[in-house]
């Protein structure tokens, strides 16, 4: 029985032992982790739970002289990766490449190669698609409201209005003349993910609220934009003409109420660029308007007053001037009528230059 008994009690110290061997191991551990790699494990722990996303901000709107808008925003949903490990990169690849039109393997491999990385996967998915993918609810796979520039009336005025790239930035046209006025700028808020990485809170005393652009007023007419738009085509194409261009204006304030240019044989969206005001040509015949008109209005000539027209030629500071056809002495408004190269000259000089340069 005495043997037993110390056999008994030397099991108890034994046991004993063990408990105060583990708890010392726990204890060295704690240590460990608290005091001596504390910082580096809060920093991991933070980096997987904290995080922020982005509060979009919305473009200025553009408008034309009656307020209707030519240029708006629509929100859609862009799709991200965050995979922790290979599992979370495989089950994320074969979530998403439905969605995509790109193989899983592919998608897994990219992945794969970027652990605990950002990745864009998709930007500004339509509705019916994003609605789908969101509710997988995969881990690692996140997503956040990005602003969609769209254009009401498709490709009406859309050289005039010019295009924004992925990121809403204008790359021509108005888009891009005006983009420090239209683009804004983007908040941003503090957010906390559980295990799986699902938002489960948002900081909001910690928003920076985003600085939506401002909008623009035209003074473009929609109206008047179809019209030009539909003219010149009919035009062009009736001439079998290489291109054409329209720039129509309000006579007494000199404000473009439309303005578009037409060039059949171009490739589609080969151009980002609007050739009303970016290509330099002569404006040939185009410009005798000018002249005509800046004499009339200054009183160096009369509508009825006679101009000679050299019976088809002229010699003006050693150069000679030829019209298409023989006319001797024309009215200035047959001048401008039958477009004479030679009348229109003489109305030139009798407008002189530095009243030429004011009305150029």
């Amino acid at each position: 029985m005495t043997s037993g008994f110390f056999i008994s009690r030397g099991r108890v110290y034994l046991l004993i032992s063990l408990i105060c061997l583990i708890w010392g191991l726990i204890v060295y551990r704690l240590i460990g982790i608290q005091l001596v790699h504390g910082d580096e494990y809060f920093r991991i722990a933070s980096r997987q739970t904290n995080g922020e996303i982005v509060v979009p901000a919305e473009r200025g709107v553009i408008y034309d002289a009656k307020g209707r808008a030519l240029a708006g925003n629509i929100a859609l949903r862009s799709f991200f990766a965050y995979p922790q490990n290979d599992l979370d990169a495989a089950r994320i690849a074969d979530g998403v490449a439905p969605f995509m039109s790109v193989p899983s393997k592919q998608l897994r491999k990219t992945l794969t190669a970027r652990l605990d990385a950002f990745t864009w996967l998709c930007r500004k998915m339509p509705d019916n698609k994003s609605d789908l993918l969101a509710a997988t609810n995969i881990p690692g796979l996140f997503h956040q409201k990005e602003m969609q520039r769209i254009y009401p009336n498709d490709q009406l005025g859309r050289d005039l209005l010019g295009m924004v790239d992925v990121d809403n930035n204008g790359i021509s046209g108005l888009e891009y003349a005006l983009n420090d006025r239209l683009i804004g700028s983007d908040g941003n808020t503090r957010v906390e993910r559980d295990a799986v990485g699902k938002i489960y809170r948002v900081a909001s005393k910690d928003v920076v609220a985003p600085r939506n652009g401002k909008n623009v007023n035209l003074t473009i007419d929609l109206d008047w934009q179809a019209i030009v738009e539909e003219e010149l085509r009919l035009g062009v194409d009736s001439m079998g003409a290489q291109s054409g261009i329209v720039i129509l204006l309000k006579p007494n304030d000199g404000a473009v109420l439309a303005m578009a240019s037409c060039y059949p044989n171009s490739k589609a969206g080969a151009s980002q660029k609007n050739e009303s005001i970016s290509d330099v040509f002569e404006p040939g015949s185009v410009y005798k308007l000018v002249s005509a008109a800046g004499a009339l209005e200054e009183g160096a000539l009369r509508p009825e007053q006679r101009v000679d027209c050299g019976d088809g030629v002229a010699n003006f500071s050693g150069k000679l001037i030829h019209d298409d056809h023989k006319h001797g002495a024309l009215s200035v408004f047959d001048v401008f009528r039958y477009s004479s190269n030679i009348g229109i000259a003489r109305v030139a000089l009798k407008l002189g230059s530095k009243n030429m340069y004011k009305y150029a």
